[in-house]
Parts: structure tokens; C-alpha cells; sequence
């Protein structure tokens, strides 16, 4: 089967938000009652007009229970550089972060500093370390932009 092209959308202010409480509510979904509740809106009109928005832009949609949930095969540019696990979001790298710092721990476990450590063993650990603080730096850096 041939792939479509994924469509990037860039959004920001309010309807960020709604879409990022619908994301939130993974599976259950919400209404506008819902959204303004959560996101403490003025009035559940205003949270419709964003709905309806994100309905528009084709990025949400109605269930037919009357629930409006996210779409997944959509990637908003304000949010290219997150990931959502168990409801909640977070910077790709993370991911990457945690992996490459499991990796030089288990290295460091293993494999104890000797003596008169060999070029390798030093190697490994230059690499390792250098690589975990890139990936440690550009986390927190995308953490600390965060539109949310």
C-alpha cells in the first residue's frame, strides 16, 4: 500500500491547548463542556469554536458516541519534536537519553575502570559519555521550548 504524505500543520495558542487536552484524554475523548472544564475556558462556545477548528483543520474527529478525539497520522509542527507515551508528552531525544545512559551505566557495571585501562575501554567510555551529554543537551533544550 502507498504511504500518503504526511501533512504538517503549525498550531499554536488556544487550539494548541484544546488539541493537547483531547490528546490527553487518549481514547475517552472529550466535548466542549470537557475542554472548558480542563482548560478552564471561559464558556463551552469558545471550546467548541476551537474544536470545530481542529475538526476543520482535520485533525481531530467526532465519534459516534459525540466524543471528538484525536487524530494519530497528523504531525503538528509546534509538536515535531515530542512524543506522547501513556498521556503525556515528551522530547523525542528522551527516549534516546535514557537509552544511551542505560547503555554507559551497564558498560561502566560490567566492564570496571582498571589500572591501566586499554584504548578501547577508554574509547568506549569517551564515546559513551560525550554521546549521553549531546543527547541529555538537546532534551532539556527542547524541553525548556516547549509551547505547553
Amino acid at each position: 500500500m502507498k504511504r500518503e504524505k504526511e501533512e504538517r500543520v503549525d498550531l499554536k495558542g488556544t487550539s494548541l491547548k484544546v488539541y493537547l487536552a483531547l490528546l490527553k484524554n487518549g481514547n475517552k475523548g472529550g466535548g466542549p463542556r470537557t475542554v472548558q472544564r480542563e482548560l478552564d475556558l471561559s464558556s463551552p462556545s469558545l471550546a467548541n469554536y476551537h474544536i470545530e477548528k481542529l475538526v476543520s483543520m482535520g485533525l481531530i474527529e467526532r465519534d459516534t458516541s459525540g466524543n471528538y478525539r484525536v487524530k494519530r497520522d497528523i504531525q503538528i509542527e509546534t509538536l515535531a519534536n515530542f512524543i506522547s507515551l501513556f498521556g503525556r508528552i515528551f522530547p523525542k531525544y528522551l527516549v534516546c537519553a535514557v537509552f544511551f545512559t542505560t547503555m554507559l551505566a551497564t558498560f561502566v557495571t560490567v566492564q570496571p575502570f582498571r589500572a591501566i585501562a586499554a584504548p578501547e575501554y577508554i574509547a568506549a567510555l569517551v564515546f559513551g559519555v560525550s554521546t549521553c551529554t549531546v543527547m541529555w543537551y538537546e532534551t532539556l533544550s527542547i524541553w525548556r521550548r516547549r509551547p505547553f
